[in-house]
């Protein structure tokens, strides 16, 4: 059996504290749907986005105008056209 070290053991013990909190988020929005829901899925969206953005790399190798870009362009890809 692999036995982890004291850093690996924080960091699961973290991890496993955030997803009972955001669980203890998610339901109740799921469940009361509405404005409930679309803030919670746009929280989701935005910490996704920041995530994805930042993987790759440590450091900021970007200026502010892409990273607002890419924020603007993924939150304008959920949007739907309405015609009449």
């Amino acid at each position: 059996m692999n036995d982890l070290n004291v850093e690996q053991k924080h960091s699961m013990r973290v991890r496993t504290i955030s997803a009972l909190i955001m669980l203890l988020v998610a339901v109740p929005c799921i469940v009361l749907g509405g404005w409930f829901f679309l803030v919670f899925a746009v929280l989701v969206l935005a910490t996704a986005t920041f995530e994805f953005i930042h993987a790759p790399h440590k450091t900021n190798k970007y200026s502010p105008f892409v990273y607002t870009f890419i924020y603007i362009l993924t939150f304008n890809l959920n949007k739907q056209k309405h015609t009449t």
